[in-house]
């Protein structure tokens, strides 16, 4: 079992390529936020049931089981790194891992997670996102695709636990445009160290025009008296 340290590391990396695969996921909006008071456990939302059912409405197949699988495995990050490819099939109660494979591509597509590749798996990184916003946000974009009995259901169990996820107005970052960094400027070497001495910036300046020179006097003739 990984120390404190050792999970803060992890989490720190979990950070970084969640920012490098998924730019526009905004940690605080876009993930649910749980904690890691006691190792080997993983929170859940009281609705979790009623979550895996909905999914399963409307993925038309059962991908509940590959879904709890990836909850179980993720860190607080909720970024999930597949290894074993064999293994997921195995936990989430498939006999092939192309089952598997396919139950990850419906649960993306119905946008419940995001997957980033690595090496020569399709499936090398896979970030949960928060299932609510999910469901809120197929319930308003994909009519009819949201059982209507089993939704109401869940707003009324929301309401009872204090869960304020199910607001619309939430958009996917899928469908986000990433923003891009601004680029450097170059600047003069002297205004850099005068910005970075607290100074103002230098004012660009001209050198001065020298004066012409002046003119040369004109030049002396001797003149010599005739001999007589």
């Amino acid at each position: 079992m990984p120390t404190l340290q050792g999970v803060e590391k992890i989490a720190e990396l979990r950070e970084k390529q969640r920012n490098q695969f998924w730019p526009t996921v905004l940690p605080q909006k876009d993930i649910w936020r749980s904690n890691r008071k006691r190792p080997g456990f993983r929170t859940v939302p009281r609705t979790f049931p009623l979550i895996l059912r909905l999914m399963d409405h409307a993925a038309d197949e059962k991908v509940s089981g590959a879904y709890l699988d990836l909850w179980t495995q993720a860190y607080d990050e909720f970024i999930v790194r597949v290894q074993s490819e064999d293994d997921r099939a195995f936990y989430s109660g498939y006999g092939h891992t192309r089952t598997w494979r396919d139950r990850i591509s419906r649960l993306e597509k119905l946008g419940f997670i995001m997957s980033a590749p690595y090496a020569n798996r399709l499936y090398g990184f896979i970030l949960i996102l928060n299932p609510h916003k999910v469901l809120a946000w197929l319930h308003t974009h994909q009519h009819g695709l949201i059982d209507a009995t089993l939704y109401t259901t869940l707003q009324s169990r929301a309401i009872e636990t204090g869960i304020v996820d199910l607001k619309t107005g939430w958009d996917h970052p899928r469908d986000r445009t990433p923003v891009l960094p601004d680029e450097d400027v170059e600047k003069p070497e002297l205004e850099e160290e005068s910005v970075a001495e607290g100074l103002p910036p230098l004012a660009p300046t001209t050198p001065p025009v020298a004066p012409p020179p002046p003119p040369l006097p004109p030049p002396k003739v001797k003149w010599k008296l005739p001999k007589k």
